[in-house]
């Protein structure tokens, strides 16, 4: 399955990564896009404006 994972540097986004990565294509979001292991592509914004197409979008949030 492809998965788009927004915050892909954070905690949540780096352990859904190392959770996820072994059986799915994971696609990353985030405000700085540099390479991570386990990630297919990390996207800017900018680019999920222009259009990114996934299987499922899964968006985890922390609050304090």
């Amino acid at each position: 399955m492809k998965i788009l994972i927004t915050g892909i540097h954070g905690f949540v986004g780096t352990n859904l990564v190392k959770a996820l990565s072994d059986e799915n294509e994971i696609y990353g979001l985030d405000i700085v896009s540099p390479a991570k292991e386990g990630v297919v592509k990390t996207f800017s914004w900018e680019d999920l404006e222009k259009g990114v197409q996934g299987s499922r979008i899964q968006e985890f949030k922390g609050s304090r």
